[in-house]
């Protein structure tokens, strides 16, 4: 399963919460670090 690194917080492809940290991330104008990969890429 993939995870997700927005901000300072680490969300799985699954979880519940992941969509409403992907909306703030966007608010926020962050980018999600996919972390299936060394070094992450967005």
């Amino acid at each position: 399963m993939r995870q997700f690194r927005i901000g300072e917080r680490t969300c799985d492809e699954g979880a519940p919460e992941l969509q409403s940290a992907l909306e703030q991330a966007f608010e926020r104008k962050q980018r999600p670090l996919c972390l299936c990969r060394e070094p992450p890429t967005t």
